[in-house]
Protein backbone atom coordinates (compact mmCIF):
# COMPACT_ATOMS: atom_id res chain seq x y z
CA UNK A 1 0.00 0.00 0.00
CA UNK A 2 1.42 3.15 -1.32
CA UNK A 3 1.37 6.02 1.28
CA UNK A 4 1.49 9.34 0.67
CA UNK A 5 3.29 12.08 3.07
CA UNK A 6 0.40 14.36 3.61
CA UNK A 7 -1.63 11.10 4.17
CA UNK A 8 -3.20 10.69 7.57
CA UNK A 9 -1.80 8.07 9.47
CA UNK A 10 -3.95 5.10 9.85
CA UNK A 11 -5.29 4.24 13.15
CA UNK A 12 -3.37 1.38 15.29
CA UNK A 13 -5.47 -1.89 15.88
CA UNK A 14 -7.16 -2.29 19.07
CA UNK A 15 -4.06 -3.37 21.40
CA UNK A 16 -1.29 -1.69 19.44
CA UNK A 17 0.49 0.83 21.26
CA UNK A 18 3.37 2.42 19.21
CA UNK A 19 6.76 1.78 20.76
CA UNK A 20 8.58 5.01 22.26
CA UNK A 21 10.50 7.53 20.44
CA UNK A 22 14.26 6.23 20.63
CA UNK A 23 16.67 8.46 22.13
CA UNK A 24 19.38 6.37 21.81
CA UNK A 25 21.64 4.98 18.87
CA UNK A 26 21.72 1.51 20.45
CA UNK A 27 18.82 -1.42 21.19
CA UNK A 28 19.58 -2.23 24.48
CA UNK A 29 19.20 -6.21 24.68
CA UNK A 30 19.02 -8.23 27.89
CA UNK A 31 20.63 -11.95 26.95
CA UNK A 32 21.95 -14.38 29.28
CA UNK A 33 25.10 -13.60 29.13
CA UNK A 34 24.53 -10.17 30.02
CA UNK A 35 23.37 -7.06 28.09
CA UNK A 36 23.84 -6.49 24.28
CA UNK A 37 24.02 -3.12 22.50
CA UNK A 38 23.19 -3.64 18.80
CA UNK A 39 23.94 -0.50 16.29
CA UNK A 40 20.38 0.91 15.14
CA UNK A 41 21.33 1.48 11.90
CA UNK A 42 22.25 -2.63 11.71
CA UNK A 43 18.47 -4.34 11.83
CA UNK A 44 17.37 -4.51 9.01
CA UNK A 45 14.03 -6.45 10.62
CA UNK A 46 12.48 -7.56 14.00
CA UNK A 47 10.12 -10.14 14.70
CA UNK A 48 8.67 -10.38 18.36
CA UNK A 49 6.41 -13.53 19.43
CA UNK A 50 3.07 -12.31 21.33
CA UNK A 51 1.80 -8.29 22.00
CA UNK A 52 4.59 -5.91 22.93
CA UNK A 53 4.62 -4.95 26.43
CA UNK A 54 3.84 -1.48 27.60
CA UNK A 55 7.42 0.03 29.15
CA UNK A 56 6.01 1.41 32.51
CA UNK A 57 8.54 2.97 34.61
CA UNK A 58 7.50 4.49 38.39
CA UNK A 59 9.27 7.21 39.79
CA UNK A 60 8.75 7.90 43.34
CA UNK A 61 8.82 11.68 43.72
CA UNK A 62 8.26 13.79 46.92
CA UNK A 63 4.67 16.10 46.85
CA UNK A 64 5.51 18.02 50.48
CA UNK A 65 8.09 17.26 52.38
CA UNK A 66 8.02 18.75 55.79
CA UNK A 67 11.56 18.17 58.23
CA UNK A 68 11.78 19.14 62.02
CA UNK A 69 14.59 19.19 64.11
CA UNK A 70 15.10 16.09 66.38
CA UNK A 71 12.96 16.62 69.71
CA UNK A 72 10.86 18.87 68.41
CA UNK A 73 7.16 18.98 68.06
CA UNK A 74 5.74 15.35 67.20
CA UNK A 75 2.15 17.25 65.14
CA UNK A 76 1.89 17.86 61.75
CA UNK A 77 -0.80 20.16 60.72
CA UNK A 78 -1.24 21.80 57.05
CA UNK A 79 -3.94 24.22 55.99
CA UNK A 80 -5.27 24.53 52.60
CA UNK A 81 -8.51 26.20 51.26
CA UNK A 82 -10.62 23.66 49.14
CA UNK A 83 -13.43 23.97 46.46
CA UNK A 84 -16.21 21.27 46.51
CA UNK A 85 -18.02 21.88 50.12
CA UNK A 86 -20.75 24.87 50.39
CA UNK A 87 -23.96 25.30 52.34
CA UNK A 88 -27.44 27.12 51.82
CA UNK A 89 -29.22 28.63 54.28
CA UNK A 90 -33.31 29.25 55.11
CA UNK A 91 -35.32 30.56 57.32
CA UNK A 92 -38.57 29.62 58.16
CA UNK A 93 -40.88 31.90 60.31
CA UNK A 94 -44.26 31.16 62.26
CA UNK A 95 -46.77 33.81 63.08
CA UNK A 96 -49.05 31.11 64.88
CA UNK A 97 -48.60 33.22 67.84
CA UNK A 98 -50.32 37.07 67.76
CA UNK A 99 -47.11 38.65 70.04
CA UNK A 100 -44.28 36.43 69.57
CA UNK A 101 -42.53 35.38 65.78
CA UNK A 102 -41.12 32.09 66.34
CA UNK A 103 -37.80 32.23 63.49
CA UNK A 104 -35.85 28.43 62.83
CA UNK A 105 -32.39 28.75 60.40
CA UNK A 106 -31.58 25.51 58.69
CA UNK A 107 -28.74 24.88 56.61
CA UNK A 108 -28.08 22.47 53.57
CA UNK A 109 -24.92 21.09 53.06
CA UNK A 110 -23.85 19.47 49.84
CA UNK A 111 -20.42 17.47 49.62
CA UNK A 112 -18.74 17.78 46.37
CA UNK A 113 -15.31 17.52 47.92
CA UNK A 114 -14.51 14.12 49.35
CA UNK A 115 -15.78 11.48 51.67
CA UNK A 116 -15.68 12.77 54.96
CA UNK A 117 -16.02 10.49 57.39
CA UNK A 118 -16.44 11.94 61.50
CA UNK A 119 -15.59 15.23 60.51
CA UNK A 120 -16.09 18.38 62.62
CA UNK A 121 -18.03 20.74 60.47
CA UNK A 122 -18.12 24.81 60.80
CA UNK A 123 -20.81 26.66 58.85
CA UNK A 124 -19.30 30.26 58.32
CA UNK A 125 -21.60 33.37 56.87
CA UNK A 126 -20.11 36.38 56.53
CA UNK A 127 -18.21 38.19 53.57
CA UNK A 128 -15.11 36.22 53.47
CA UNK A 129 -12.46 37.88 50.91
CA UNK A 130 -10.20 35.44 48.40
CA UNK A 131 -8.97 37.87 46.02
CA UNK A 132 -6.25 35.04 44.57
CA UNK A 133 -8.66 31.59 44.63
CA UNK A 134 -7.81 30.81 41.10
CA UNK A 135 -3.91 31.19 41.53
CA UNK A 136 -2.27 27.80 41.92
CA UNK A 137 1.11 27.93 44.78
CA UNK A 138 3.92 27.35 43.24
CA UNK A 139 4.53 24.66 45.63
CA UNK A 140 2.20 22.75 43.21
CA UNK A 141 4.39 20.12 41.26
CA UNK A 142 2.97 21.31 37.86
CA UNK A 143 3.03 24.81 38.71
CA UNK A 144 5.38 27.12 36.75
CA UNK A 145 6.39 30.89 37.36
CA UNK A 146 5.16 31.86 33.98
CA UNK A 147 1.42 30.47 34.97
CA UNK A 148 2.06 31.89 38.36
CA UNK A 149 2.64 35.04 37.07
CA UNK A 150 -0.29 34.71 34.55
CA UNK A 151 -2.81 33.92 36.77
CA UNK A 152 -1.36 36.68 39.18
CA UNK A 153 -2.06 39.10 36.05
CA UNK A 154 -5.44 37.56 34.69
CA UNK A 155 -7.16 37.02 38.22
CA UNK A 156 -9.20 40.78 37.54
CA UNK A 157 -9.88 42.83 40.34
CA UNK A 158 -13.53 41.45 42.14
CA UNK A 159 -13.22 39.08 44.83
CA UNK A 160 -13.84 35.70 43.88
CA UNK A 161 -16.68 34.46 46.39
CA UNK A 162 -18.74 37.65 46.12
CA UNK A 163 -22.21 36.78 47.32
CA UNK A 164 -25.22 37.14 45.34
CA UNK A 165 -28.41 36.84 47.11
CA UNK A 166 -28.59 33.19 48.47
CA UNK A 167 -25.23 31.78 48.02
CA UNK A 168 -22.74 31.05 50.43
CA UNK A 169 -18.50 30.16 50.13
CA UNK A 170 -18.19 27.58 47.60
CA UNK A 171 -14.81 26.19 49.84
CA UNK A 172 -13.83 24.87 52.58
CA UNK A 173 -10.86 25.71 54.69
CA UNK A 174 -9.44 21.89 55.25
CA UNK A 175 -7.62 21.81 58.81
CA UNK A 176 -5.64 18.49 58.43
CA UNK A 177 -3.39 16.83 61.20
CA UNK A 178 -1.37 14.11 61.04
CA UNK A 179 -0.46 13.20 64.39
CA UNK A 180 2.53 11.12 65.97
CA UNK A 181 1.52 12.50 69.57
CA UNK A 182 1.33 15.17 71.76
CA UNK A 183 -1.68 17.87 72.14
CA UNK A 184 -4.04 19.15 69.63
CA UNK A 185 -3.41 22.93 68.86
CA UNK A 186 -5.84 24.94 70.97
CA UNK A 187 -9.47 25.64 69.66
CA UNK A 188 -9.14 29.80 68.22
CA UNK A 189 -11.57 31.90 69.91
CA UNK A 190 -14.65 32.97 67.21
CA UNK A 191 -13.43 36.44 66.20
CA UNK A 192 -17.05 37.49 65.15
CA UNK A 193 -16.77 39.75 67.26
CA UNK A 194 -13.66 41.74 65.77
CA UNK A 195 -13.78 40.29 61.98
CA UNK A 196 -17.28 40.10 60.62
CA UNK A 197 -17.06 36.19 59.63
CA UNK A 198 -19.54 34.02 62.11
CA UNK A 199 -18.18 30.68 62.64
CA UNK A 200 -20.95 28.19 63.57
CA UNK A 201 -20.71 24.30 64.55
CA UNK A 202 -22.72 21.90 63.62
CA UNK A 203 -20.35 19.25 65.24
CA UNK A 204 -18.92 15.80 64.08
CA UNK A 205 -20.59 14.14 60.72
CA UNK A 206 -20.22 11.89 57.81
CA UNK A 207 -21.02 12.38 54.38
CA UNK A 208 -19.93 10.87 51.56
CA UNK A 209 -18.92 13.12 47.76
CA UNK A 210 -21.71 13.89 46.38
CA UNK A 211 -24.43 13.66 49.39
CA UNK A 212 -26.27 16.26 50.91
CA UNK A 213 -27.82 16.83 54.62
CA UNK A 214 -30.45 19.16 55.75
CA UNK A 215 -29.97 20.68 59.44
CA UNK A 216 -31.87 23.06 61.84
CA UNK A 217 -28.83 25.28 62.92
CA UNK A 218 -30.95 27.67 65.35
CA UNK A 219 -34.22 28.44 66.75
CA UNK A 220 -35.66 31.03 69.03
CA UNK A 221 -39.01 33.38 69.34
CA UNK A 222 -39.07 37.26 69.39
CA UNK A 223 -41.60 40.23 69.49
CA UNK A 224 -43.12 40.99 66.33
CA UNK A 225 -45.21 44.23 64.59
CA UNK A 226 -47.69 43.82 61.45
CA UNK A 227 -46.84 46.49 59.19
CA UNK A 228 -47.94 47.47 55.64
CA UNK A 229 -44.63 48.78 54.05
CA UNK A 230 -45.22 51.10 50.64
CA UNK A 231 -41.88 52.32 49.41
CA UNK A 232 -42.64 54.95 46.54
CA UNK A 233 -38.99 55.51 44.61
CA UNK A 234 -37.75 58.26 43.16
CA UNK A 235 -38.22 58.31 38.93
CA UNK A 236 -36.01 61.17 38.61
CA UNK A 237 -31.97 61.21 37.02
CA UNK A 238 -29.61 63.75 38.12
CA UNK A 239 -30.75 66.50 35.94
CA UNK A 240 -34.70 65.79 37.42
CA UNK A 241 -35.68 64.57 34.15
CA UNK A 242 -37.72 61.78 34.82
CA UNK A 243 -36.22 58.41 34.30
CA UNK A 244 -37.52 54.78 33.05
CA UNK A 245 -34.01 53.73 34.23
CA UNK A 246 -35.06 53.05 37.56
CA UNK A 247 -38.66 52.90 37.74
CA UNK A 248 -40.59 51.15 40.82
CA UNK A 249 -36.88 49.22 41.24
CA UNK A 250 -35.56 48.51 44.91
CA UNK A 251 -32.03 48.96 44.80
CA UNK A 252 -31.54 46.24 46.58
CA UNK A 253 -33.46 43.35 45.47
CA UNK A 254 -34.71 44.59 41.91
CA UNK A 255 -38.42 43.89 42.65
CA UNK A 256 -41.10 46.23 41.73
CA UNK A 257 -42.06 48.91 43.98
CA UNK A 258 -44.19 51.46 42.62
CA UNK A 259 -47.80 51.51 43.58
CA UNK A 260 -46.77 47.62 45.70
CA UNK A 261 -47.55 47.78 49.14
CA UNK A 262 -46.72 44.78 51.10
CA UNK A 263 -47.35 43.48 54.17
CA UNK A 264 -44.66 42.87 56.09
CA UNK A 265 -42.53 42.13 59.42
CA UNK A 266 -40.65 43.89 61.75
CA UNK A 267 -39.10 42.17 64.36
CA UNK A 268 -35.50 41.98 66.20
CA UNK A 269 -32.68 39.05 65.19
CA UNK A 270 -33.47 36.61 67.94
CA UNK A 271 -30.26 34.47 66.98
CA UNK A 272 -27.17 34.10 69.01
CA UNK A 273 -25.52 35.29 65.71
CA UNK A 274 -26.46 37.39 62.51
CA UNK A 275 -29.10 36.10 59.61
CA UNK A 276 -27.58 35.90 56.37
CA UNK A 277 -28.93 36.86 53.13
CA UNK A 278 -31.28 33.66 52.76
CA UNK A 279 -34.84 33.33 51.64
CA UNK A 280 -37.63 33.37 54.55
CA UNK A 281 -40.72 30.93 54.40
CA UNK A 282 -43.40 32.52 56.67
CA UNK A 283 -46.11 30.18 58.00
CA UNK A 284 -49.24 30.19 60.09
CA UNK A 285 -50.45 27.31 61.74
CA UNK A 286 -49.03 25.55 59.48
CA UNK A 287 -50.69 27.51 56.02
CA UNK A 288 -48.41 29.13 53.38
CA UNK A 289 -48.44 32.54 54.18
CA UNK A 290 -45.12 33.90 51.57
CA UNK A 291 -41.44 33.62 51.14
CA UNK A 292 -39.38 36.17 50.55
CA UNK A 293 -35.79 37.03 51.04
CA UNK A 294 -34.28 38.60 54.24
CA UNK A 295 -31.10 40.72 54.43
CA UNK A 296 -28.09 40.43 56.97
CA UNK A 297 -29.16 41.23 60.11
CA UNK A 298 -26.99 41.58 62.89
CA UNK A 299 -27.77 39.87 66.53
CA UNK A 300 -29.97 42.16 67.98
CA UNK A 301 -30.61 44.76 64.61
CA UNK A 302 -34.28 45.10 63.65
CA UNK A 303 -34.71 43.72 60.48
CA UNK A 304 -38.63 44.04 58.22
CA UNK A 305 -39.33 40.91 56.40
CA UNK A 306 -41.96 41.54 53.22
CA UNK A 307 -44.51 38.68 53.26
CA UNK A 308 -46.72 39.08 50.19
CA UNK A 309 -48.86 42.04 48.66
CA UNK A 310 -51.36 43.84 50.89
CA UNK A 311 -54.42 44.22 48.03
CA UNK A 312 -56.65 44.95 50.40
CA UNK A 313 -55.00 47.93 51.22
CA UNK A 314 -55.74 50.26 48.08
CA UNK A 315 -52.91 52.80 47.86
CA UNK A 316 -52.42 55.28 44.92
CA UNK A 317 -49.46 57.82 44.48
CA UNK A 318 -50.45 60.49 42.12
CA UNK A 319 -48.59 63.96 41.41
CA UNK A 320 -49.33 67.28 39.05
CA UNK A 321 -48.12 70.73 38.57
CA UNK A 322 -48.90 73.46 40.81
CA UNK A 323 -51.44 75.74 38.93
CA UNK A 324 -50.79 79.50 39.18
CA UNK A 325 -53.54 82.05 37.93
CA UNK A 326 -55.93 80.11 36.29
CA UNK A 327 -56.45 76.56 34.90
CA UNK A 328 -53.85 75.12 32.68
CA UNK A 329 -51.42 77.57 33.50
CA UNK A 330 -48.10 76.28 35.70
CA UNK A 331 -45.77 77.55 37.67
CA UNK A 332 -42.40 77.11 35.82
CA UNK A 333 -39.93 79.57 36.68
CA UNK A 334 -36.50 79.45 34.06
CA UNK A 335 -33.22 79.56 36.09
CA UNK A 336 -29.62 79.18 35.49
CA UNK A 337 -26.97 77.37 37.00
CA UNK A 338 -23.38 76.44 36.16
CA UNK A 339 -24.08 77.45 32.42
CA UNK A 340 -27.12 74.87 32.25
CA UNK A 341 -30.41 76.05 31.91
CA UNK A 342 -33.26 74.30 34.57
CA UNK A 343 -36.86 75.22 34.81
CA UNK A 344 -38.08 75.29 38.46
CA UNK A 345 -41.41 73.48 38.65
CA UNK A 346 -43.93 73.26 41.83
CA UNK A 347 -45.58 69.74 42.31
CA UNK A 348 -48.31 68.67 44.06
CA UNK A 349 -48.69 65.42 45.57
CA UNK A 350 -50.85 62.86 46.76
CA UNK A 351 -51.04 59.65 48.76
CA UNK A 352 -54.81 58.20 48.13
CA UNK A 353 -55.25 55.17 50.85
CA UNK A 354 -58.57 53.20 51.98
CA UNK A 355 -58.25 50.16 54.30
CA UNK A 356 -60.98 47.17 53.22
CA UNK A 357 -59.61 44.93 55.97
CA UNK A 358 -62.11 44.43 59.04
CA UNK A 359 -58.96 45.14 61.71
CA UNK A 360 -56.73 48.38 62.12
CA UNK A 361 -53.41 48.65 59.74
CA UNK A 362 -50.74 49.89 60.42
CA UNK A 363 -48.93 51.83 57.40
CA UNK A 364 -45.66 52.90 57.49
CA UNK A 365 -44.72 54.94 54.35
CA UNK A 366 -41.61 56.03 52.55
CA UNK A 367 -41.71 58.51 49.50
CA UNK A 368 -37.99 59.28 47.48
CA UNK A 369 -38.44 62.45 45.77
CA UNK A 370 -35.56 64.95 44.40
CA UNK A 371 -36.53 68.52 45.26
CA UNK A 372 -36.90 70.55 48.34
CA UNK A 373 -40.04 69.73 50.17
CA UNK A 374 -41.84 72.92 50.48
CA UNK A 375 -45.02 71.32 52.77
CA UNK A 376 -46.20 67.87 53.79
CA UNK A 377 -49.59 66.45 55.96
CA UNK A 378 -49.45 64.38 59.02
CA UNK A 379 -45.84 65.87 59.81
CA UNK A 380 -43.45 63.51 58.32
CA UNK A 381 -39.73 62.49 59.08
CA UNK A 382 -37.51 63.87 56.34
CA UNK A 383 -33.95 62.81 55.60
CA UNK A 384 -31.61 63.82 52.81
CA UNK A 385 -30.06 61.10 50.93
CA UNK A 386 -26.38 60.59 50.12
CA UNK A 387 -26.85 60.89 46.54
CA UNK A 388 -28.14 64.08 46.37
CA UNK A 389 -24.73 65.18 47.52
CA UNK A 390 -23.43 65.05 43.68
CA UNK A 391 -27.07 65.96 41.58
CA UNK A 392 -28.38 69.59 41.25
CA UNK A 393 -31.61 68.62 43.41
CA UNK A 394 -31.24 67.25 46.66
CA UNK A 395 -32.59 63.79 47.42
CA UNK A 396 -35.08 63.20 49.54
CA UNK A 397 -36.97 60.68 51.86
CA UNK A 398 -40.00 61.22 53.50
CA UNK A 399 -41.27 58.94 56.45
CA UNK A 400 -45.11 58.89 57.55
CA UNK A 401 -46.56 56.24 60.00
CA UNK A 402 -50.48 56.26 60.76
CA UNK A 403 -52.87 53.68 61.78
CA UNK A 404 -55.78 53.47 58.80
CA UNK A 405 -59.27 52.19 60.49
CA UNK A 406 -61.37 49.30 58.98
CA UNK A 407 -63.22 50.99 55.13
CA UNK A 408 -61.37 54.37 56.80
CA UNK A 409 -59.81 56.69 53.68
CA UNK A 410 -56.86 58.80 53.57
CA UNK A 411 -55.71 61.21 51.47
CA UNK A 412 -52.00 63.21 52.37
CA UNK A 413 -50.62 66.10 50.30
CA UNK A 414 -47.38 67.29 50.25
CA UNK A 415 -45.53 69.92 47.68
CA UNK A 416 -42.06 69.99 46.58
CA UNK A 417 -40.31 71.87 44.25
CA UNK A 418 -37.70 70.36 41.69
CA UNK A 419 -35.16 71.76 39.00
CA UNK A 420 -35.48 70.64 35.26
CA UNK A 421 -32.77 70.43 33.04
CA UNK A 422 -33.89 71.43 29.33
Amino acid sequence: TKVEADDPPTPPEYGYRPMPEVTSRFLILETEKGTSYIDLGEIAAMEIDGRPKPMVRTEKKPVLLLTTKEGNAKLAQISCLEHGLSWAPSYRVDLTDAKKLSIEQQAVIRNELTDLADTDIQLISGYPSVQFANVTSPLVATQTWARFFQQLNTRGGSNQFDNGMISQQSAVYSNMRASGGGAAPAVAPNIGDTIDLNYHSVGKRTLRKGASISLTTAQATTDYERIVDWVIPDTRDEWGNPSNRNRGVDPNTGDPLQDDVWDALKFKNPLPFPMTTAPAMVTTAGNFSGQRQVLWTNKGEESTLRINKALSIRARHVEYENQVGGAGNAERDVIWLAGRRFRKVTLNAELRLCNHRGADAKLIIKRHFSGDLVSADDNPKIDLREEGAWTVNKRNELIWTFTLKPSEEKTVKYQYTVLINF
